[in-house]
């Protein structure tokens, strides 16, 4: 017996196999580890392929290397290295090879593992599994050779080769964005009985709750358009979203119907959406400016990608194989990760939009230039022949935020993951200090996004189309600001921050405003237009026509994982309305810019409270301009963010004071939370700049019992 074995043993040791099974059997591997898991992204966000027009022929090639590009590599390396005379070196390579693949399939299948067990909350790390699967790999390797099952195994697995580009070309989705083969009959007659404009302006992140004065109703203070829309309108202060994701719930908005949480944005997902519905009456212009989704038919589409087959194929797999890396490594690799480019979440057009557009889909940068969009969207709302659909999805006050109540801005947009401060990863930090002011400047684009809808209402009574168009003006969802919560998965505490969004709705010749505290959702908008229109209801349609007298909802569902159900009036709806007014004051008291740590401070002279003392702790500052600076960019140098090292500990936090020419202006501490001791930030009132020579100094405030000492920090 033990010389059969040896026999054995002898016999796996000296297996070679011939070019065509290790052709056949690297196929197989890489099919499983690399290929497999990047069409699946793809599948899982083919608005990212639509958004970019990549054409068909760039997509196949892509494939085609992702295929066959690492296994005839090899054999091209092998041929060479034996003509050279290095056989062995040419193993050496195979076998390393084949550790790879294996080694990143089982870190793939570790992460998809670990994701599951997460979600039955067994909270299991990926890195977990990291050391086995490097064990595991080359357990598998060493197998390779001694197991004659194990390689018919892999010479059978090289059906993925041409399984899962196959699976990948018959998706719908794909079919119908990529290869343009309609998967479906989209065109179904239908006539808009009562035809008439309609106005939609949706935009993002700004919850219903944020706009309430004392009274619950809109603040006139602080929002005076959208005060303005309410006394001209209905305003159904008791709409909520059914999705606290973009990518679900402006779908929802404009389908009318709820979302599973597995779709893609896409026409193909949504075909009986907002602009499909209007262009299939072929009674009505339109002007779409959507950047994040792809439900707009795809002749209204107003981008041609110019760039060459070869440098869209290149584009595709630098950006496929980034994304693939954050796939595969586990996260306690995370920075050795290279970052996913921002087109993979479709934030940059692939080309700017021509001003002189006027009509179809026209595509802006997603999350800057919101002034230039406007500024094109009013250029849009014009007198037509025809009655017209213009709709404007703008990413204010969304993330990231940039911009004062005024629309100047403070800082320019980054371009790659936008820290801020208190936040990591999604959640609040357990520094309420730092989440307050995250909200205080995300209230600032709030602002700013009042301004928008000024410009935008201006324009409609300039042209006189405000009486007889439909307006509609919503969100798609809200923010929480609650120390130790997401900001944007809904919890208990923060369903009131998350789920209410403003809905004004403006019928064609109204003359009366009302406030409705009807349980509306926002799938019920679509379900209303076609009302007014006099368009026939859709059997699909989850929502219902604010326009008929049907029994109301009992209750409101958020589409989660679980799913989450609410009464109609949830308790705490007007909790984000309270503690709002306790943080910054009612309308009426003061701007969001007077958020201050030690306001007793704010305004008086700095010199006499000096210290001849310079602090002994150090200041670095990682955003924010001096003034000589901020004037050459064409920024308001209100806005600082850094770090503060020395004596700073959580039980004794850092207060820090700004002056501006000598006098104090703002006042802010370090962060207590355990992650970010020493963090700091704050907004200086722009009211205090006057211009480029004005002298902005910090300061350590030290509290005594004999009053107050400023001690002065040098910038690092």
């Amino acid at each position: 017996m033990e010389s059969m074995d040896s026999t054995f043993d002898r016999r796996a040791q000296s297996y070679r196999p011939t070019m065509v099974q290790e052709f056949l059997h690297l196929s197989a591997l890489n099919s499983f580890a690399v290929v497999q898991p990047i069409l699946d992204s793809l599948v899982n966000n083919v608005a990212f392929l639509r958004y970019y027009d990549y054409s068909p022929a760039a997509v196949l090639l892509a494939v085609v290397l992702l295929t066959l590009g690492i296994p005839a590599s090899f054999l091209s390396l092998r041929v060479v290295l034996h003509r050279l005379g290095y056989p062995k070196f040419a193993d050496a390579i195979r076998t390393i090879l084949m550790v790879v693949l294996m080694l990143l399939a089982l870190l793939y299948a570790a992460r998809w593992a670990s994701a599951t067990l997460w979600r039955a909350l067994y909270s299991l790390s990926e890195d977990v599994f990291f050391l086995p699967a490097i064990f595991t790999a080359g357990w598998l390797a060493r197998l390779y050779f001694r197991a004659e099952i194990f390689r018919q195994l892999l010479s059978t697995s090289a059906v993925g080769v041409l399984l899962f580009p196959a699976v990948f070309f018959l998706n719908p989705a794909v079919q119908e964005q990529v290869l343009m083969v309609p998967a479906r009959e989209y065109f179904q007659p239908v006539i808009a009985r009562s035809p008439a404009s309609v106005i939609f302006v949706v935009f993002d992140g700004l919850s219903g709750m944020a706009l309430l004065d004392e009274n619950h109703e809109v603040d006139r203070t602080r929002y005076p358009s959208f005060a303005r829309l309410s006394d001209r309108c209905n305003f159904y202060r008791n709409a909520s979203t059914v999705h606290t994701r973009t990518d679900h719930a402006l779908p929802a908005i404009l389908s009318g119907s709820l979302p599973t949480g597995l779709q893609h944005p896409v026409e193909s997902e949504y075909p009986l959406n907002l602009f499909r519905l209007l262009d299939n009456s072929r009674q009505f212009q339109q002007s779409i400016f959507e950047p994040y989704t792809q439900l707009a038919p795809e002749h209204l589409q107003r981008i041609d990608r110019q760039a060459s087959i070869p440098r869209q194929t290149l584009d595709l797999l630098d950006t496929v194989l980034r994304v693939y890396q954050r796939m595969c490594l586990p996260q306690l690799m995370d920075s050795l990760a290279l970052d996913v480019p921002r087109e993979w979440f479709r934030l940059l057009p692939p080309a700017p939009a021509d001003p002189k557009v006027l009509d179809g889909k026209i595509v802006y940068l997603w999350d800057a230039d919101q002034d230039l969009q406007v500024d094109h969207f009013i250029k849009c709302l014009r007198p037509s022949a025809q009655p017209a659909l213009r709709f404007l999805h703008i990413s204010a006050p969304h993330d990231p935020w940039t911009r004062l109540d005024s629309g100047k801005q403070y800082r320019r947009m980054n371009i790659g993951p936008d820290a801020i401060p208190g936040e990591d990863s999604g959640s609040w930090g357990d520094d309420e200090w730092l989440v307050n002011q995250g909200w205080q400047r995300y209230l600032l684009q709030v602002r700013f996004a009042d301004l928008c809808l000024g410009r935008i209402l201006d324009r409609l009574e300039e042209t006189g189309l405000f009486d007889e168009s439909m307006i509609v003006v919503t969100a798609d969802h809200g923010f929480a600001f609650r120390a130790g919560c997401s900001r944007r998965d809904p919890q208990g505490e923060t369903l009131s921050d998350l789920i209410p969004v403003p809905l004004f709705i403006k019928y064609p010749q109204q003359t009366e405003s009302m406030i409705s505290d009807r349980n509306v959702e926002t799938i019920d908008i679509l379900p209303t237009i076609a009302d007014v229109l006099g368009m026939p209801k859709d059997s699909n349609w989850d929502g219902e026509s604010l326009m008929t007298e049907v029994p109301e909802r009992p209750r409101k569902m958020v589409v989660a994982s679980p799913a989450i159900i609410l009464e109609a009036a949830f308790p705490g709806r007007f909790e984000y309305v309270d503690r709002l007014h306790k943080v910054f004051g009612k309308g009426v008291e003061g701007a969001f810019t007077d958020l201050q740590f030690l306001p007793e401070l704010s305004g008086r002279e700095a010199s006499p409270l000096l210290s001849s003392a310079q602090s002994k702790l150090t200041l670095t500052l990682s955003e924010g301009c001096l003034p000589a600076e901020a004037g050459e960019q064409n920024l308001v140098p209100c806005y600082y963010h850094g770090q503060v090292s020395g004596a700073t500990s959580a039980d004794k936090p850092a207060i820090l004071a700004v002056t501006v020419n000598g006098r104090i202006q703002a006042t802010t501490r370090t962060s207590v939370a355990p992650t970010s001791y020493g963090e700091w930030s704050v907004i200086v009132p722009p009211n205090a700049f006057t211009d480029a020579t004005d002298r902005v100094q910090f300061f350590e405030v030290d509290q005594k019992a004999g009053g107050i000492e400023l001690h002065e920090l040098l910038l690092e």
